[in-house]
């Protein structure tokens, strides 16, 4: 799912990041990107989202990829994003 992955790839990271440019990394409203990030027991105050990093103890080895390849996934998505 692109929206989960995206939201995976936003809480590794930003610290922080605004409600309407999270919304459009994740192509929902407003409201649906703000019960997501809730969901994920994520900090919304007013329009600022703080996101938790995955709990790496509670994912298994092999969905822990290389750092290499986290590295050629999240510039991947940040040149998604600005074209």
């Amino acid at each position: 799912n692109v929206r989960e992955r995206a939201m995976s790839l936003v809480s590794e990271a930003y610290s922080s990041v605004n409600l309407t440019v999270l919304s459009g990394m994740t192509g929902q409203s407003l409201e649906e990107t703000k019960q997501s990030a809730l969901e994920r027991g994520w900090s919304v105050e007013d329009t600022t989202v703080k996101p938790c990093k995955v709990d790496r103890a509670q994912i298994g080895p092999d969905e822990i990829t290389r750092t290499e390849d986290q590295l050629q996934k999240l510039t991947q998505f940040v040149s998604f994003l600005e074209n």
